[in-house]
């Protein structure tokens, strides 16, 4: 390989790993406007 392929393909595995992350990062925290609207939203109450 040379290193003009050794460059494209760290960056397109840097790439990938950054979107990868991106849409983890987006996904996970998504609801964090809404726990702060509703505190209890996702806890499941006792009743008893």
């Amino acid at each position: 390989m040379t290193f003009e392929q050794v460059v494209l393909l760290l960056s397109l595995l840097g790439g990938a790993i950054f979107v990868t992350f991106q849409i983890t990062w987006t996904v996970s925290h998504s609801n964090d406007k809404d726990k702060k609207k509703w505190p209890f939203a996702g806890q499941r109450l006792s009743y008893l």
